[in-house]
């Protein structure tokens, strides 16, 4: 019965599409919260890709296409943002044809065929980005704004509903690690994600959830009720057991705090600790390989524990295999093309990622293709930033606030491991950016009006037009 309403919702956005296809790209950001599920349709009559998100998504495409041609309606995106994006996937292609003429590197029991590295390659890393281009290019108002910010909010907190259907709540009372991790594969099982990046989705979704409680809404009473969705997000974050994620969601409470409310840098990362230490289940996940006694009987700390293997096993052979090729990198999965692979093996274990996304971009495309991927993020950081420090509109303020969490998490955890490129775990993430660089121009291009009350085609600086807020040059 699932799968009968799964595809009329489906078929259903796929014809409003050609209407309101901004209606369509919320529901695909809704959608995207269930597609890597077990029961989720993988394939239509044995095609690969052919499933219900990818066919929203080519409907939703196709609609807005077609109306922007027959609207002529202008394209408004910052040069600066296109050269950005067209630098990143620029060295993605070359990371990608650099590996797919050398697949045969790749063990015969994982190579994958060159249909299969396309869409995993190349094909995956555009889809995960277009619901934000497209919400992007839909947002042209301050409800539209206001609508798509409800529905990542809610998909976040979705998210957070699934890790607690399917990790116990009682794993948070135990102080035993081998009590509460043994469930941490029930997330990858049945939702889709490992629990590295459910925890890195939720930790940012919590800290935008709290921005957006903070200082979008002004009546008490619905704060109250908003926070009930901001418990949901901390115990589905909490349930993940993942250390990246505890320290990503401390290290985005101080960068907040820093960027807005520099008053409560003392308060809050001690309010944020006890809130740890109240739950069993996290020191005793942060202590993992701490204090551990050795065979004299003396303390001593296990730092392949600690690490997972990172520090004395993956990190150090994938950075010695940098040094031989630092420029350019040995292209896309360059863990199981180069020698990385076979020492790893002999270390007795071989991941296909580094465990650490700056690692896993300097291995694939090198110092000259890390740049430009650093150069993207570090704009979005920029933009999200500015916009969190606006004074004249709380809901500007918001928007940046979510994005400058998300940003933020996303660069402190990719240290343990997650990836750069875009992925389902950063969907409603590429999202928010979308929104914050959106009413980012908006405002930009508002101040140049001579005027408040000149025309101006987006509706999303009408209140600082009215009000008079604009700058006078």
């Amino acid at each position: 019965m699932r799968i009968y309403i799964l595809w009329g919702f489906v078929f259903a956005l796929s014809i409003f599409a050609w209407r309101n296809w901004f209606v369509s790209t919320c529901g695909l950001i809704v959608l995207s919260v269930v597609m890597q599920r077990r029961d989720f349709p993988s394939h239509i009559m044995e095609i690969n890709g052919l499933n219900p998100w990818n066919l929203l998504l080519l409907a939703t495409v196709s609609g807005a296409v077609v109306q922007f041609i027959g609207k002529r309606r202008k394209i408004n995106v910052p040069r600066t943002a296109i050269v950005l994006m067209a630098l990143f996937y620029f060295a993605i292609l070359i990371a990608y044809v650099r590996a797919a003429m050398d697949l045969g590197s790749i063990p015969a029991h994982i190579r994958p065929g060159l249909i299969g590295f396309t869409g995993e390659f190349i094909i995956n890393r555009i889809k995960f980005i277009l619901p934000a281009v497209l919400l992007y290019l839909a947002c042209d108002s301050r409800r539209d704004l206001k609508v798509a910010i409800g529905v990542i909010l809610f998909s976040a907190v979705a998210y957070a509903c699934l890790v607690i259907k399917r990790v116990p709540m009682s794993s948070l009372l135990v102080s035993d690690a081998s009590d509460f991790m043994r469930y941490r594969h029930r997330i990858d099982r049945d939702i889709g994600l490992m629990a590295i990046d459910m925890s890195m989705l939720l930790a940012g979704s919590f800290w935008a959830l709290f921005v957006v409680i903070v200082l979008a809404i002004r009546k008490s009473s619905v704060r109250l009720v908003g926070l009930l969705p901001l418990v949901v997000v901390f115990v589905g974050m909490a349930l993940c057991h993942s250390r990246g994620g505890y320290v990503g969601f401390l290290a985005t409470g101080i960068m907040l705090a820093a960027a807005r409310w520099p008053k409560m840098l003392l308060l809050l990362p001690i309010a944020i600790g006890g809130l740890f230490v109240a739950i069993p289940a996290v020191p005793a996940r942060l202590g993992m390989g701490v204090g551990v006694a050795d065979v004299s009987g003396s303390t001593t700390q296990d730092w392949d524990q600690i690490t997972a293997g990172r520090l004395t096993d993956l990190w150090p052979v994938a950075l010695d295999e940098f040094g031989k090729s630092p420029l350019v990198g040995y292209g896309g999965y360059a863990c199981t093309r180069t020698q990385i692979r076979d020492r790893w093996l002999e270390l007795g274990n071989a991941p296909s990622h580094p465990h650490n996304a700056y690692l896993e971009v300097l291995l694939d495309m090198g110092i000259i293709g890390f740049l430009p991927v650093m150069a993207l993020y570090g704009a979005i950081l920029s933009v999200t930033f500015r916009l969190f420090r606006v004074r004249d509109d709380r809901l500007a303020a918001a928007v940046g606030g979510m994005g400058l969490a998300m940003i933020t998490t996303l660069l402190v955890t990719a240290m343990g491991c997650q990836t750069f490129y875009p992925a389902q775990s950063t969907v409603l993430y590429w999202c928010i950016w979308a929104l914050g660089l959106r009413l980012f121009v908006d405002r930009a291009h508002a101040r140049m009006l001579p005027a408040p009350g000149m025309a101006y085609r987006s509706r999303m600086n009408v209140r600082y037009r009215k009000r008079d807020l604009l700058p006078r040059g």
